[in-house]
Protein backbone atom coordinates (compact mmCIF):
# COMPACT_ATOMS: atom_id res chain seq x y z
CA UNK A 1 0.00 0.00 0.00
CA UNK A 2 1.63 3.31 -0.52
CA UNK A 3 1.57 4.51 2.89
CA UNK A 4 3.64 1.78 3.19
CA UNK A 5 6.02 2.95 1.07
CA UNK A 6 6.45 6.23 1.90
CA UNK A 7 6.83 5.19 5.59
CA UNK A 8 9.42 3.15 3.94
CA UNK A 9 11.17 5.71 2.17
CA UNK A 10 11.12 8.37 4.79
CA UNK A 11 13.29 5.56 7.02
CA UNK A 12 15.21 4.23 4.71
CA UNK A 13 16.40 7.88 3.19
CA UNK A 14 17.11 8.49 7.28
CA UNK A 15 19.64 5.37 7.02
CA UNK A 16 20.94 6.08 3.46
CA UNK A 17 21.07 10.01 3.80
CA UNK A 18 24.52 9.78 5.75
CA UNK A 19 25.52 8.51 2.43
CA UNK A 20 23.20 10.07 -0.53
CA UNK A 21 24.16 13.45 0.44
CA UNK A 22 27.18 13.00 2.12
CA UNK A 23 30.57 11.41 1.27
CA UNK A 24 34.17 12.09 0.51
CA UNK A 25 36.87 11.90 -1.97
CA UNK A 26 38.34 9.13 -3.47
CA UNK A 27 41.66 7.71 -3.30
CA UNK A 28 42.88 9.23 -6.18
CA UNK A 29 45.07 12.31 -5.48
CA UNK A 30 43.87 15.35 -6.21
CA UNK A 31 44.53 19.07 -5.58
CA UNK A 32 44.11 20.43 -1.95
CA UNK A 33 42.93 23.56 -0.60
CA UNK A 34 42.29 22.63 2.78
CA UNK A 35 40.51 24.57 5.59
CA UNK A 36 39.77 25.15 9.39
CA UNK A 37 37.31 23.01 10.35
CA UNK A 38 35.80 24.28 13.69
CA UNK A 39 33.16 22.24 15.94
CA UNK A 40 30.17 24.17 15.90
CA UNK A 41 28.20 21.98 18.28
CA UNK A 42 30.01 18.65 19.46
CA UNK A 43 29.01 15.43 18.49
CA UNK A 44 26.43 14.15 20.88
CA UNK A 45 23.68 13.09 19.23
CA UNK A 46 22.60 9.46 17.96
CA UNK A 47 21.73 11.01 15.06
CA UNK A 48 20.96 14.54 13.80
CA UNK A 49 19.50 16.45 10.73
CA UNK A 50 20.40 19.82 8.91
CA UNK A 51 19.36 22.82 9.49
CA UNK A 52 16.17 23.54 7.96
CA UNK A 53 15.12 27.50 6.95
CA UNK A 54 13.49 28.66 10.33
CA UNK A 55 16.85 27.91 11.93
CA UNK A 56 16.19 24.45 13.63
CA UNK A 57 17.69 20.99 13.43
CA UNK A 58 15.86 18.13 13.65
CA UNK A 59 18.04 15.47 16.38
CA UNK A 60 17.08 11.72 18.25
CA UNK A 61 18.45 11.14 21.69
CA UNK A 62 17.66 7.97 22.80
CA UNK A 63 15.24 7.14 20.39
CA UNK A 64 13.21 10.11 20.60
CA UNK A 65 13.45 13.19 18.75
CA UNK A 66 13.55 17.30 19.14
CA UNK A 67 15.04 20.23 18.12
CA UNK A 68 17.77 22.29 18.46
CA UNK A 69 18.88 25.64 17.51
CA UNK A 70 22.31 27.07 15.49
CA UNK A 71 24.08 27.16 19.00
CA UNK A 72 23.46 23.29 19.71
CA UNK A 73 20.29 24.27 22.42
CA UNK A 74 17.22 22.53 23.22
CA UNK A 75 14.45 24.82 21.52
CA UNK A 76 11.58 21.24 21.64
CA UNK A 77 12.50 18.72 24.02
CA UNK A 78 12.96 15.13 22.27
CA UNK A 79 9.63 14.19 22.92
CA UNK A 80 8.09 12.59 19.69
CA UNK A 81 9.02 9.12 17.33
CA UNK A 82 9.14 10.77 14.81
CA UNK A 83 9.64 14.51 13.07
CA UNK A 84 10.57 17.09 10.14
CA UNK A 85 11.62 20.01 9.22
CA UNK A 86 9.56 23.28 9.67
CA UNK A 87 7.60 24.08 6.50
CA UNK A 88 7.09 27.90 5.53
CA UNK A 89 3.76 28.34 7.52
CA UNK A 90 5.67 27.42 10.76
CA UNK A 91 4.28 23.67 11.26
CA UNK A 92 6.43 20.75 11.67
CA UNK A 93 4.98 17.32 11.25
CA UNK A 94 5.34 14.96 14.62
CA UNK A 95 4.68 11.11 14.99
CA UNK A 96 3.76 9.96 18.27
CA UNK A 97 2.76 6.40 18.94
CA UNK A 98 -0.79 5.79 20.85
CA UNK A 99 -0.98 2.79 23.91
CA UNK A 100 -1.10 0.06 21.27
CA UNK A 101 2.11 1.20 19.57
CA UNK A 102 0.52 2.29 16.60
CA UNK A 103 2.59 5.63 15.14
CA UNK A 104 0.11 8.48 14.56
CA UNK A 105 0.67 11.58 12.79
CA UNK A 106 -0.08 15.15 13.60
CA UNK A 107 1.40 19.25 13.49
CA UNK A 108 3.82 20.91 15.90
CA UNK A 109 4.48 24.92 15.69
CA UNK A 110 7.98 26.45 16.44
CA UNK A 111 7.15 26.38 20.15
CA UNK A 112 6.51 22.53 20.17
CA UNK A 113 2.84 23.36 20.90
CA UNK A 114 0.12 20.68 19.36
CA UNK A 115 -1.72 22.49 16.95
CA UNK A 116 -3.08 19.51 14.91
CA UNK A 117 -3.58 16.58 16.99
CA UNK A 118 -1.87 12.75 15.69
CA UNK A 119 -4.95 11.77 14.06
CA UNK A 120 -3.14 10.46 9.89
CA UNK A 121 -2.23 7.12 9.83
CA UNK A 122 1.05 8.99 8.06
CA UNK A 123 1.19 12.74 7.18
CA UNK A 124 3.49 15.10 5.15
CA UNK A 125 4.78 18.35 5.12
CA UNK A 126 2.83 21.42 4.13
CA UNK A 127 3.51 22.07 0.60
CA UNK A 128 3.94 25.54 -0.87
CA UNK A 129 0.13 25.60 -1.33
CA UNK A 130 -0.42 26.18 2.22
CA UNK A 131 -1.76 22.18 2.43
CA UNK A 132 -0.82 18.65 3.56
CA UNK A 133 -1.37 15.62 1.93
CA UNK A 134 -2.93 13.06 4.90
CA UNK A 135 -3.68 9.51 5.15
CA UNK A 136 -6.41 8.21 7.41
CA UNK A 137 -7.00 5.25 9.43
CA UNK A 138 -8.72 4.47 6.40
CA UNK A 139 -5.93 4.61 4.54
CA UNK A 140 -7.18 7.37 2.23
CA UNK A 141 -4.99 9.85 0.85
CA UNK A 142 -6.85 13.78 0.68
CA UNK A 143 -5.31 17.73 1.95
CA UNK A 144 -5.76 19.95 4.51
CA UNK A 145 -5.05 23.18 5.67
CA UNK A 146 -3.11 24.56 8.68
CA UNK A 147 -6.28 23.96 10.88
CA UNK A 148 -6.63 20.99 10.61
CA UNK A 149 -9.36 21.44 8.45
CA UNK A 150 -10.02 18.63 5.12
CA UNK A 151 -10.07 20.88 2.05
CA UNK A 152 -9.41 17.60 -0.11
CA UNK A 153 -11.59 14.43 0.71
CA UNK A 154 -9.40 11.77 1.80
CA UNK A 155 -10.87 9.47 -1.15
CA UNK A 156 -7.46 8.52 -2.61
CA UNK A 157 -5.22 5.73 -2.37
CA UNK A 158 -2.35 8.42 -3.28
CA UNK A 159 -2.05 12.12 -3.41
CA UNK A 160 1.59 13.23 -4.33
CA UNK A 161 2.78 15.07 -0.92
CA UNK A 162 4.71 18.03 -3.08
CA UNK A 163 1.46 19.63 -3.59
CA UNK A 164 -0.43 21.43 -6.55
CA UNK A 165 1.94 22.01 -9.11
CA UNK A 166 2.16 26.35 -10.02
CA UNK A 167 -1.02 24.92 -13.04
CA UNK A 168 -3.02 24.07 -10.16
CA UNK A 169 -3.16 20.26 -10.99
CA UNK A 170 -2.50 17.56 -8.89
CA UNK A 171 -1.11 13.97 -9.24
CA UNK A 172 -3.62 11.29 -7.26
CA UNK A 173 -3.81 7.68 -7.47
CA UNK A 174 -7.41 5.64 -7.88
CA UNK A 175 -7.59 2.01 -7.92
CA UNK A 176 -4.39 1.46 -9.25
CA UNK A 177 -3.95 4.13 -11.93
CA UNK A 178 -2.97 7.67 -11.75
CA UNK A 179 -4.55 11.41 -13.11
CA UNK A 180 -4.58 14.54 -11.75
CA UNK A 181 -7.47 17.05 -10.22
CA UNK A 182 -7.67 20.86 -9.36
CA UNK A 183 -7.86 22.43 -6.07
CA UNK A 184 -11.56 21.55 -5.95
CA UNK A 185 -11.01 18.37 -6.54
CA UNK A 186 -12.36 17.68 -9.57
CA UNK A 187 -10.85 15.95 -12.05
CA UNK A 188 -8.88 16.65 -14.98
CA UNK A 189 -6.46 14.03 -16.10
CA UNK A 190 -8.23 11.14 -15.90
CA UNK A 191 -6.44 8.15 -13.97
CA UNK A 192 -4.84 6.27 -16.53
CA UNK A 193 -1.52 6.04 -16.07
CA UNK A 194 0.33 3.50 -14.23
CA UNK A 195 2.63 6.32 -12.55
CA UNK A 196 2.01 9.86 -12.80
CA UNK A 197 4.86 12.67 -11.21
CA UNK A 198 3.87 16.67 -10.39
CA UNK A 199 3.96 19.27 -13.57
CA UNK A 200 7.05 20.86 -13.69
CA UNK A 201 8.30 24.63 -14.31
CA UNK A 202 7.76 24.23 -17.97
CA UNK A 203 3.86 22.59 -18.00
CA UNK A 204 4.79 19.15 -18.61
CA UNK A 205 4.57 15.77 -16.33
CA UNK A 206 6.32 12.40 -16.38
CA UNK A 207 3.99 9.35 -16.51
CA UNK A 208 4.15 6.04 -17.01
CA UNK A 209 2.53 3.09 -18.84
CA UNK A 210 3.10 -0.52 -18.70
CA UNK A 211 2.69 -2.74 -21.51
CA UNK A 212 2.75 -6.47 -21.56
CA UNK A 213 5.53 -6.08 -18.55
CA UNK A 214 7.44 -3.16 -20.53
CA UNK A 215 8.08 0.14 -18.55
CA UNK A 216 7.87 3.34 -20.86
CA UNK A 217 8.40 6.64 -19.55
CA UNK A 218 7.45 9.80 -21.63
CA UNK A 219 5.98 13.42 -20.74
CA UNK A 220 2.44 15.20 -20.68
CA UNK A 221 0.87 18.67 -21.03
CA UNK A 222 -1.70 20.05 -18.77
CA UNK A 223 -4.53 18.58 -20.66
CA UNK A 224 -2.47 15.06 -20.77
CA UNK A 225 -1.86 15.22 -24.00
CA UNK A 226 1.53 13.02 -24.93
CA UNK A 227 3.97 15.99 -25.76
CA UNK A 228 7.51 13.54 -25.26
CA UNK A 229 6.45 10.13 -26.38
CA UNK A 230 7.02 7.40 -24.20
CA UNK A 231 10.14 5.68 -25.27
CA UNK A 232 12.49 5.94 -22.35
CA UNK A 233 13.37 3.01 -20.17
CA UNK A 234 13.66 5.12 -17.27
CA UNK A 235 12.68 8.51 -16.68
CA UNK A 236 12.48 11.67 -14.04
CA UNK A 237 10.47 15.08 -13.95
CA UNK A 238 11.97 18.42 -15.34
CA UNK A 239 14.81 19.83 -12.79
CA UNK A 240 14.96 23.49 -12.20
CA UNK A 241 17.36 23.80 -14.98
CA UNK A 242 14.81 22.82 -17.70
CA UNK A 243 16.82 19.72 -18.24
CA UNK A 244 15.35 15.95 -17.54
CA UNK A 245 17.19 12.91 -16.72
CA UNK A 246 16.24 9.72 -18.68
CA UNK A 247 17.88 6.51 -19.36
CA UNK A 248 17.83 4.44 -22.92
CA UNK A 249 19.11 1.25 -22.49
CA UNK A 250 20.98 1.15 -19.31
CA UNK A 251 22.41 4.89 -19.88
CA UNK A 252 21.50 7.81 -18.56
CA UNK A 253 21.59 11.60 -20.30
CA UNK A 254 19.13 14.42 -20.56
CA UNK A 255 16.61 15.78 -22.59
CA UNK A 256 15.54 19.29 -23.02
CA UNK A 257 11.31 20.49 -22.72
CA UNK A 258 11.04 19.27 -26.39
CA UNK A 259 12.80 15.78 -25.92
CA UNK A 260 15.87 16.91 -27.67
CA UNK A 261 18.56 15.35 -26.91
CA UNK A 262 21.25 17.26 -25.24
CA UNK A 263 23.37 15.06 -23.28
CA UNK A 264 23.21 12.06 -24.98
CA UNK A 265 22.64 9.31 -22.73
CA UNK A 266 26.48 7.63 -22.13
CA UNK A 267 26.22 7.28 -18.12
CA UNK A 268 26.41 4.42 -16.00
CA UNK A 269 24.02 6.86 -13.49
CA UNK A 270 23.34 10.53 -13.16
CA UNK A 271 21.27 13.21 -11.16
CA UNK A 272 19.94 16.30 -11.41
CA UNK A 273 21.64 19.50 -12.39
CA UNK A 274 22.71 21.44 -9.05
CA UNK A 275 22.26 25.60 -8.45
CA UNK A 276 25.57 25.53 -9.33
CA UNK A 277 25.23 23.86 -13.21
CA UNK A 278 27.04 20.36 -11.69
CA UNK A 279 25.63 17.18 -11.88
CA UNK A 280 26.71 14.22 -10.42
CA UNK A 281 27.56 11.36 -12.71
CA UNK A 282 28.57 7.65 -12.71
CA UNK A 283 31.11 6.38 -15.07
CA UNK A 284 32.62 2.95 -14.38
CA UNK A 285 32.19 2.68 -10.87
CA UNK A 286 33.50 6.14 -10.17
CA UNK A 287 31.68 9.09 -9.77
CA UNK A 288 32.15 13.11 -11.01
CA UNK A 289 30.39 15.87 -12.12
CA UNK A 290 29.51 17.23 -15.15
CA UNK A 291 28.26 20.80 -16.73
CA UNK A 292 25.03 21.37 -18.38
CA UNK A 293 26.34 20.27 -21.66
CA UNK A 294 27.65 17.40 -20.86
CA UNK A 295 31.40 18.22 -20.25
CA UNK A 296 33.58 16.33 -17.79
CA UNK A 297 34.37 19.55 -15.01
CA UNK A 298 35.57 16.89 -12.08
CA UNK A 299 36.95 13.66 -13.20
CA UNK A 300 34.51 10.65 -11.97
CA UNK A 301 37.40 9.38 -9.62
CA UNK A 302 35.10 9.32 -6.23
CA UNK A 303 33.64 6.40 -4.66
CA UNK A 304 30.57 8.41 -4.15
CA UNK A 305 29.56 11.79 -4.28
CA UNK A 306 26.76 14.52 -3.44
CA UNK A 307 25.34 17.87 -4.39
CA UNK A 308 27.25 20.82 -3.94
CA UNK A 309 25.63 23.49 -0.96
CA UNK A 310 25.51 26.93 -1.63
CA UNK A 311 28.83 27.79 0.05
CA UNK A 312 30.75 25.71 -2.64
CA UNK A 313 30.99 22.45 -0.97
CA UNK A 314 30.22 19.26 -2.09
CA UNK A 315 30.70 16.06 0.13
CA UNK A 316 32.36 12.94 -1.24
CA UNK A 317 33.26 9.76 0.03
CA UNK A 318 36.02 7.04 -0.28
CA UNK A 319 36.35 3.66 0.72
CA UNK A 320 38.43 3.30 3.84
CA UNK A 321 38.41 -0.22 4.60
CA UNK A 322 36.56 -3.88 5.65
CA UNK A 323 33.59 -3.67 6.94
CA UNK A 324 33.18 -5.70 9.68
CA UNK A 325 29.62 -5.97 10.12
CA UNK A 326 27.23 -7.02 7.74
CA UNK A 327 25.96 -4.24 5.02
CA UNK A 328 22.51 -2.53 5.24
CA UNK A 329 21.01 -3.07 1.94
CA UNK A 330 17.13 -2.51 2.79
CA UNK A 331 14.11 -4.87 1.43
CA UNK A 332 12.01 -4.12 -1.30
CA UNK A 333 8.73 -2.59 0.04
CA UNK A 334 5.42 -3.43 -0.97
CA UNK A 335 3.82 -0.38 -3.10
CA UNK A 336 1.33 0.00 -5.78
CA UNK A 337 2.72 2.97 -7.39
CA UNK A 338 5.63 1.88 -9.53
CA UNK A 339 7.03 5.42 -9.81
CA UNK A 340 7.82 5.17 -5.91
CA UNK A 341 9.89 2.04 -6.42
CA UNK A 342 10.70 2.98 -9.80
CA UNK A 343 12.67 6.04 -8.15
CA UNK A 344 12.63 6.65 -4.45
CA UNK A 345 13.20 3.44 -3.47
CA UNK A 346 15.42 1.96 -6.80
CA UNK A 347 17.67 5.20 -6.53
CA UNK A 348 17.69 4.55 -2.65
CA UNK A 349 18.80 1.36 -3.03
CA UNK A 350 21.80 1.95 -5.40
CA UNK A 351 23.01 4.33 -3.15
CA UNK A 352 22.82 1.91 0.15
CA UNK A 353 24.85 -1.19 -2.54
CA UNK A 354 27.01 1.26 -3.59
CA UNK A 355 28.17 1.83 -0.29
CA UNK A 356 27.89 -1.16 1.54
CA UNK A 357 26.96 -4.27 -0.24
CA UNK A 358 30.81 -4.78 -1.06
CA UNK A 359 31.14 -4.65 2.53
CA UNK A 360 33.02 -1.37 2.52
CA UNK A 361 33.10 1.05 5.08
CA UNK A 362 33.59 4.46 3.94
CA UNK A 363 35.29 8.29 5.42
CA UNK A 364 33.66 11.66 4.05
CA UNK A 365 35.08 14.95 3.78
CA UNK A 366 34.63 17.89 1.18
CA UNK A 367 35.48 19.27 -2.00
CA UNK A 368 35.55 22.52 -4.10
CA UNK A 369 33.80 23.05 -7.26
CA UNK A 370 37.12 22.74 -8.48
CA UNK A 371 37.39 19.38 -7.59
CA UNK A 372 39.96 19.91 -4.77
CA UNK A 373 40.06 18.46 -1.32
CA UNK A 374 38.98 21.02 1.33
CA UNK A 375 38.00 19.20 4.58
CA UNK A 376 39.90 14.96 4.36
CA UNK A 377 38.06 12.33 4.69
CA UNK A 378 37.93 12.18 8.12
CA UNK A 379 34.39 11.89 9.05
CA UNK A 380 31.68 8.72 9.30
CA UNK A 381 28.79 10.28 8.04
CA UNK A 382 27.85 13.29 6.81
CA UNK A 383 25.39 16.26 5.56
CA UNK A 384 25.42 18.68 3.22
CA UNK A 385 26.40 22.55 4.56
CA UNK A 386 23.23 24.12 5.45
CA UNK A 387 22.23 27.70 4.37
CA UNK A 388 23.50 29.04 8.01
CA UNK A 389 26.96 27.45 7.14
CA UNK A 390 26.91 24.73 9.32
CA UNK A 391 26.97 20.72 8.27
CA UNK A 392 25.69 17.85 10.15
CA UNK A 393 28.61 15.23 10.35
CA UNK A 394 29.49 11.69 12.27
CA UNK A 395 32.25 11.14 14.55
CA UNK A 396 32.36 7.72 15.78
CA UNK A 397 28.68 6.80 17.00
CA UNK A 398 27.26 10.60 17.12
CA UNK A 399 26.68 13.26 15.37
CA UNK A 400 27.27 17.01 15.52
CA UNK A 401 27.86 20.09 13.51
CA UNK A 402 31.07 21.58 11.52
CA UNK A 403 31.66 24.94 10.26
CA UNK A 404 34.03 26.24 7.45
CA UNK A 405 34.44 29.17 5.80
CA UNK A 406 33.02 29.35 2.16
CA UNK A 407 35.13 27.17 -0.42
CA UNK A 408 34.60 29.84 -2.73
Amino acid sequence: MQSIHFRFSIWLVRGLLAAFFVLTQSGCSSPEKKVEVAWAIAPRFDYAEAFAANGLARVETAGKWGYIDAKGEVVIAPRFDHASDFAANGLARVGVRDKHGRLKHGYINEKGKEVIAPRFLWAYDFAADGLARVENMDRKFGCINAKGEEVIPSRFDWTDDKGFAANGLLAVGIAGKYGYINKKGEEVIAPRFDSAWPFAANGLALVLVIDAHEWKYGYINEKGEETIPLRFDNAWPFAANGLARVVVGKKYGYIDGKGKEIVPPRFDEAYDFAANGLAQVRVEGKYGYINEKGEEVIPPRFDSVGDFSANGLAAVGVKSGQRASAPFVPEKPVSPNPSLEDHLVREARNTARRLSSEGWNFKFGFINEKGEEVIPPRFDGVWPFAANGLAVVKEGSKWGFVRVPSAR
